[in-house]
């Protein structure tokens, strides 16, 4: 989800591509390394209700369950656009050229 807000913010011009553009495409990149060959999102925890001990949070079972396929298509569908008005240069510390 920090991966789509932070584009869709470019996209919509609330953030400056220059300064902002390297860190939606470095969350890209993490993303992407997460969708396996079927299309799953591996990684995903299983559903969460309300508790009141941290511990809980971290024994979820993470796998390739159905939370995390919006995140995932809302963050790509975010990164096609902005890299379709700001390609990505690939060299020097400036990753986008317009």
């Amino acid at each position: 989800m920090f991966t789509y807000a932070i584009a869709h913010g470019i996209n919509e011009r609330w953030l400056d591509h220059r300064a902002f553009g390297p860190q939606a495409l470095l969350g890209w990149n993490a993303v992407s390394t997460k969708v396996n060959k079927y299309g799953q999102v591996e990684g995903t925890s299983a559903g969460t209700s309300m508790a009141f001990d941290a511990a809980f949070y971290y024994r979820r079972p993470v796998g390739t369950g159905p939370h995390g396929y919006g995140s995932v298509l809302l963050a790509g569908a975010a990164m096609y656009k902005l890299l379709q008005e700001h390609p990505y240069s690939g060299s020097g510390p400036v990753l986008f050229t317009k």
